[in-house]
């Protein structure tokens, strides 16, 4: 049995996208979760919201806030989200042989958009003297992605490729809250929110065979064989994704419930505000199963391809067994609004965001330490702590104009944020690992918007647009 093999088969079995890990099946690096602040007049300036913090979304953006109003608000928002998911789909990280698929210089990324919709937001504030009280329910995240490689390659002094795989996810994060908002005095205002969490992931990564296995070593034939293995399955043919093939099955589902809570402050003098609120986001926990599905009967090409016998006299039974955590980032943010005119706002905001919280409780749902694999250890312990995501400063603004007419006054918005790259990648010395877990790019944001306000509604929309993520908008507020 080819214990070695196994051991490094967990070395290649990652792929980095945006934003989370909690074990190192693909699907779980990419996970996006919109941090911008509920209500599409914020989402219009930014999401520099949180000195602003005028109207019922203010249970959320800054519960300090909601000090602002003076008569009972009731807020609604509806979303429609555009994740872009890249995946290293083919290519090769150094010089191609030449031989069957392997013929593309250079890792190559492919990208598929995944949709989704949702009410986003409902509040309800009622101001009473100093106090205001505010409840709502937010969708923290409403997150899909369909991802498929068909297997890389790359050089270490000799030739490897990553095994294809297939894998989707579905995220779904609620938050109901309770908000309370205190005038401390004239100009400074405090407020908390107590926030419950339900928490539904249901994902399923595919891992697809190669033959022959080479579990991260050298290809185990001379050079004059390689011709040989370029078949539909084989090393240097094409991937082959059919129910036969599938080697390893990992799901990872589970429901949870927390609690967490929100705080803000918020300072008024004449035409300035300013304002900070910290969000704490709790964890949750699911299981992991991997199997080798039943199905598995490869093409064996030669009797000493070890890897498809090995993992044949698995089938039907649970791999690996592991209870996975969690973790959504908290969240730190400052912010200042001016009116240097009546008709014009101008809003900034800071945000810190912990996402190194999410890579804090990774695990290696594949086995090795399970199946006592050589190096399995320490293999496992790279995974635990060589991927992380980094934390981020994000910049947030955006400015607001109202034209005062006889009828519905009317709101025009523009922002903007720069979201720091915050991939999952690997800060250790492994050339496979190093290769999958790669930094990305920047992002930067540009929100357009516009609103219509009456005497008891108000009616606003808003684009945000950026090459990983576009979310649509339109949110109404009605006063009583």
């Amino acid at each position: 049995m080819r214990w070695s093999s196994l051991g490094l088969l967990v070395m290649f079995v990652f792929r980095p996208l945006a934003s989370s890990a909690q074990s190192n099946a693909e699907v779980n690096a990419g996970v996006q979760f919109d941090f911008s602040l509920p209500g599409a007049r914020s989402l219009a300036m930014g999401g520099a919201f949180v000195a602003l913090a005028d109207d019922a979304t203010s249970v959320w953006a800054n519960p300090a806030g909601l000090t602002n109003l003076t008569r009972p608000e009731f807020s609604a928002e509806g979303r429609y989200w555009d994740f872009s998911n890249l995946v290293v789909n083919h290519g090769h990280d150094g010089v191609p042989t030449n031989i069957g698929v392997d013929t593309i210089a250079g890792l190559q990324n492919t990208e598929s958009n995944s949709p989704t919709g949702a009410l986003a937001f409902i509040s309800y504030a009622v101001p009473h003297d100093r106090w205001t009280f505010g409840f709502y329910r937010h969708q923290f995240s409403n997150y899909d992605a369909n991802l498929e490689s068909v297997g890389v390659f790359l050089d270490r002094p000799y030739v490897d490729r990553i095994e294809p795989f297939r894998a989707s996810m579905k995220l779904d994060i609620v938050d109901y809250g309770a908000s309370v908002g205190v005038h401390a005095s004239d100009r400074l205002s405090v407020g908390g929110t107590l926030v419950v969490y339900q928490f539904k992931m249901d994902a399923k990564t595919s891992r697809f065979y190669l033959a022959p296995f080479t579990g991260g070593g050298p290809f185990p034939y001379p050079d004059n064989r390689r011709q040989e293995f370029t078949g539909s399955g084989a090393w240097f043919g094409p991937a082959n994704f059919t129910p036969a093939n599938e080697f390893l099955t990992v799901t990872e589902q589970g429901t949870d419930w927390n609690v967490g809570f929100n705080v803000g402050t918020l300072y008024r003098v004449q035409k300035v505000s300013v304002g900070a609120a910290y969000r704490y986001a709790p964890k949750f926990h699911y299981d992991a199963t991997t199997i080798i599905p039943t199905t598995f009967v490869p093409a064996v090409f030669d009797p000493n391809d070890g890897g498809a016998p090995f993992y044949s006299q698995f089938k039907g039974q649970n791999f690996d067994e592991e209870r996975e955590t969690f973790d959504i980032p908290d969240t730190l943010a400052l912010g200042f609004t001016v009116r240097p005119t009546d008709p014009l706002l101008v809003s900034f905001e800071y945000d810190r965001v912990w996402y190194s919280q999410i890579s804090n409780h990774n695990v290696e749902v594949f086995g090795i330490e399970e199946h006592d694999a050589a190096n399995g250890k320490a293999i496992a312990d790279q995974i635990r702590n060589g991927l992380v995501f980094p934390n981020v400063n994000q910049v947030r603004g955006g400015v607001e104009y109202i034209k005062v007419r006889s009828g519905p006054d009317m709101a025009f918005r523009l922002g903007g944020w720069f979201d720091p790259d915050h991939r999952l990648r690997f800060e250790g010395s492994d050339p496979r690992i190093r290769t999958l877990f790669r930094p990305g790019e920047d992002e930067f944001h540009v929100a357009p918007g516009f609103g219509v306000t009456f005497d008891k509604m108000q009616i606003d929309t808003a684009l945000d647009f950026s090459s990983r993520i576009n979310t649509f908008s339109v949110s109404t507020v009605f006063r009583f």
